[in-house]
């Protein structure tokens, strides 16, 4: 009986480790390159915005983010780290999560009234309506990001994350040099949720 290969063997995991290591130099680069962009955004936001146009924003964030949490319930694990994943999972995970996301859009929808009343800030109901979309926005995308990352696909990560904020930060500024105020930051959220999903989906191609 002949052998193993060891040779093949060898070169597999050699191939995997560079692998490995290029995909961790993408997402340490993606992720330092989008940190720069959202402040250097975020600085030209501050210099052209009211203060009080942030605090809005970060009013209607407080109650989303926290909803956010609740939207995808660990699934993205779940693709990442499933050895045997097949089509019916992946479509499972994907319409539970847009049925998530869609019932969280309507319910903030719904609340809004009732979430500026808390604030005390009238102007805050049309803002969180406008802002509800993101959590469908999101959820259109954890399958995508989820498979992207299994295959330690960071470069088009990369490219896809990086190209929604430098987009959705310019579209902001340009808003808020035009007397948008916060709406240009309310813009700029959507934005990047859209781009983002638009982008992965055309580098996923689920």
């Amino acid at each position: 009986m002949p052998p193993p290969d060891l040779d093949d063997s060898d070169a597999g995991v050699s191939a995997l480790k560079d692998q490995a290591v290029t995909g961790m130099l993408w997402n340490f680069g993606g992720h330092f390159l989008r940190v720069f962009l959202q402040f250097a955004f975020g600085v030209l936001l501050a210099r052209l915005l009211a203060p009080e146009a942030f605090g809005l924003l970060a009013m209607v964030m407080v109650f989303s983010g926290f909803a956010q949490l609740f939207c995808e319930l660990g699934l993205a694990a779940a693709i990442i780290q499933k050895r045997d994943l097949d089509e019916r999972h992946l479509s499972s995970i994907f319409w539970f999560n847009l049925g998530a996301g869609g019932i969280l859009t309507l319910a903030f929808v719904l609340l809004a009234p009732a979430l500026a009343s808390f604030y005390r800030q009238p102007r805050l109901a049309p803002l969180v309506a406008a802002v509800s979309p993101v959590f469908v926005f999101s959820a259109l995308v954890i399958v995508q990001h989820s498979l992207l990352t299994r295959r330690l696909a960071f470069k088009k990560l990369f490219f896809a994350e990086s190209a929604a904020v430098l987009v959705s930060g310019a579209v902001a500024v340009l808003l808020a040099l035009h007397g948008f105020g916060v709406w240009s930051l309310v813009c700029q959220t959507l934005l990047m949720a859209a781009l983002q999903g638009a982008f992965l989906w055309f580098q996923g191609r689920w």
